[in-house]
């Protein structure tokens, strides 16, 4: 026909009663079939390899106790491991050891159809901890039994700092719906606490005229002055609920400090209190309503935090450094762990009540 083919000939001598020979037989054998067989089949494992060296997904085949018996190049890289390292190893020591359980109870579902799973894990790679997502099929022999399984996997670690970022977004508009629905109602609430003040604050300055007793007339000014930071709250609480600025006025923040000692005389009692005063400390330009809030509140996790103290003790200081007048309250208490401290400017962050897993508080402290 024409056509070229390729043939493996076997020869054999015939010889004679002489030794000489006599005839030569030939077998041929037609190859042609299977070399081009061989041939594609090479060709086939030369693009498959291709595939495989230069595809950025990780490709792995393990047997059923998790050993390495194929790792492509894109995975070695991953991990910083040559394939004569991995391969004969275990995966599961890459993996989180939070995570462990998680992928061995996913991979069992592979024992039963579909034979397939989607798992995802955190693995130490070259470049720290990642989170990766695989797609792992079962392989099974002419029984039906699983004999391998070959996994599929990429890095999702920016998926998974992005999903984490938008419920972080969704919890931190969800608080602020929350406050806005409080400061609503801190509002409305607040115009009948002023009338309530009114009428102590009325009554105790009645009180004070006709006053002649120095004891009770201790006892009447400070239900005045408690009465007029009542009065300053519920104004702090409209303005959160109406967003509006501030008020700004000039006073002493040594004075503020001393009155908020004292309307905390009964709190800080049995408690070594510290005045370090800086010299030449000027006036302060601010709410001094909101000021006293706030010292009153860092004053009182003070005395909380003290509060499974044997000698316990709270330093205050008030100091001028250049353009600005710098409040320092300090307590020889149980402090904040480390693993704690990026939460405290969150508005609803408390280690104490039934957060205090430490017992580092009173119990009577909520």
């Amino acid at each position: 026909t024409g056509e070229r083919r390729n043939v493996s000939w076997s020869n054999v001598v015939i010889r004679d009663s002489r030794g000489a020979i006599s005839d030569v037989t030939c077998l041929g054998i037609d190859l042609t079939e299977r070399i081009r067989a061989e041939n594609a089949l090479r060709e086939s494992e030369e693009k498959y390899r291709l595939l495989v060296e230069n595809q950025t997904d990780m490709v792995v085949k393990v047997d059923l106790e998790g050993r390495f018996l194929f790792v492509s190049p894109s995975y070695c890289r991953m991990f910083g491991k040559p394939e004569e390292e991995l391969l004969g190893q275990k995966f599961m020591p890459l993996v989180h050891e939070e995570d462990r359980d998680q992928t061995a109870k996913e991979m069992e579902k592979l024992f039963q159809p579909p034979h397939m799973v989607y798992l995802e894990q955190r693995a130490m790679t070259n470049e720290g901890w990642k989170w990766l997502g695989w797609m792992d099929t079962a392989v099974l022999d002419e029984n039906g039994a699983v004999v391998e399984i070959i996994g599929v996997g990429r890095d999702i670690t920016e998926d998974k700092n992005a999903q984490e970022e938008k419920l972080k977004a969704q919890q931190t508009a969800a608080e602020h719906e929350q406050y806005a629905f409080v400061g609503k109602i801190a509002g409305k609430l607040a115009h009948d606490f002023n009338n309530v003040l009114g009428a102590i604050m009325g009554n105790a300055e009645l009180a004070l005229l006709d006053c002649k007793d120095p004891g009770m007339k201790d006892t009447l000014d400070l239900i005045l002055e408690q009465s007029l930071r009542g009065r300053n709250l519920t104004k702090n609480l409209v303005a959160f609920a109406k967003d509006t600025e501030p008020k700004q006025e000039l006073f002493r923040i040594n004075e503020k400090i001393d009155l908020v000692l004292t309307l905390l005389k009964k709190d800080v009692k049995g408690i070594a209190i510290v005045r370090e005063e800086g010299p030449d400390l000027p006036d302060l330009l601010a709410d001094p309503g909101m000021i006293e809030h706030a010292l009153v509140n860092l004053v009182q996790n003070a005395i909380h935090a003290v509060s499974q103290v044997q000698y316990p003790k709270i330093t205050i200081r008030s100091t001028h450094v250049k353009s600005q007048i710098r409040i320092e309250i300090e307590d020889n208490g149980c402090g904040i762990p480390r693993e704690y401290l990026h939460e405290v400017f969150d508005p609803s962050f408390s280690l104490k009540g039934s957060r205090d897993v430490t017992g580092s508080y009173d119990p009577g402290i909520k």
